[in-house]
């Protein structure tokens, strides 16, 4: 009874945050530019985007194995596809992280680690991005403004650095300092545990995660590619890398 409750509340969250969506477009200018789809193009990049859930879903099967934590790669995609579902329908791209972080925990028993797998699994996707970004900036030439350069190469050096300090057990030692002490004790407790799943990748597990992660952005590149020539878009591919990230 309660489990379904839940399912009706999110079911009726989504619904809401949809309609609140959908009046803030233009609907009359999204049924134009959609009366002339070439709808292969949509099948193909649905194809593409479905694959792209399974790359994922590995990635996190690596990472989790790196820790000793044996989940199914079923399961870990079943959630993977729960999570795809709230990132696209919540006004946020990490809805659907917390929503995983939240059903490994529950079915592992251990949270520090589901969630440090999670944000692992989000920071390596991201870092994949962005240095295909990086790279294609390089060939791009003068058509890409110099900011998306900035923002670009900025966001990468700042999730290298995050990542770097997540890692550091001083920085979890200097922020317990700020916490009331009322609630120091479960943080502490949880971030230890966080930080401990953080410690426990190899270089070998990091860099096969890696390597998925560029497998998966390659799709995702090619999933908007998709997309833009059914809508009759003009843009080169070194257009899509630079502006997919």
């Amino acid at each position: 009874m309660k489990n379904a409750a839940k399912r009706w509340l999110k079911f009726i969250v989504s619904a809401v945050l949809l309609v609140v969506l959908l009046t803030q477009i233009d609907l009359r200018a999204v049924l134009e530019s959609l009366s002339g789809v070439k709808w292969i193009g949509v099948w193909v990049a649905l194809a593409l985007f479905i694959a792209g859930v399974f790359i994922r879903s590995y990635r996190w099967y690596i990472l989790l194995d790196g820790l000793g934590m044996r989940v199914p790669l079923r399961k870990l995609t079943s959630l993977y596809f729960v999570g795809s579902f709230f990132n696209t329908v919540l006004p946020t791209g990490f809805g659907g992280d917390v929503v995983k972080s939240a059903e490994l925990a529950h079915t592992s028993g251990h949270s520090g680690e589901a969630v440090g797998t999670v944000v692992i699994d989000r920071f390596l996707g991201i870092v994949a991005l962005l240095a295909m970004g990086l790279a294609s900036l390089l060939v791009a030439g003068d058509w890409v403004d110099r900011r998306i350069t900035w923002v670009i190469s900025i966001l990468f050096v700042a999730f290298l650095a995050g990542f770097w300090l997540l890692r550091q057990r001083w920085l979890m030692q200097r922020l317990s300092q700020l916490i009331p002490q009322r609630l120091r004790q479960p943080i502490l407790s949880f971030s230890k545990a966080l930080y401990n799943g953080l410690q426990g990748y190899s270089g070998r597990t990091l860099a096969k995660a890696l390597v998925v992660s560029f497998l998966f952005n390659i799709t995702w590149v090619a999933v908007n590619m998709a997309l833009g020539w059914s809508l009759g878009i003009q843009a080169s591919l070194a257009q899509y890398l630079v502006f997919v990230p």
